[in-house]
């Protein structure tokens, strides 16, 4: 199985993720092509407004998509059970 990572906000997202990717790497091949991803992770931000926004668009973007998503991050430990019973899939 192939997985992508991404990351969005801020620096400890991008430091998060990268341990993230080594992790996965030990079970699942690392893919930057969301497109042939069966797993999308999703490194959300919530600190400010429009990063919140970003991350929820983003969320909704991949859902249209045949990969399993995971959201993690900021976003998805402030609102997971609003995110769950919010957007489908």
């Amino acid at each position: 199985m192939k997985f992508t990572v991404l990351t969005l906000g801020c620096f400890k997202n991008t430091v998060d993720s990268e341990l993230l990717i080594r992790e996965m790497e030990k079970e699942f091949s690392f893919s930057v092509d969301e497109e042939e991803a069966d797993i999308i992770v999703i490194n959300t931000c919530s600190f400010i407004e429009r990063a919140k926004q970003e991350s929820i668009d983003t969320i909704l973007s991949c859902t249209e998509k045949r990969a399993k998503l995971i959201v993690a991050g900021c976003l998805g430990q402030q609102y997971g059970q609003e995110i769950l019973d919010e957007i489908p899939g």
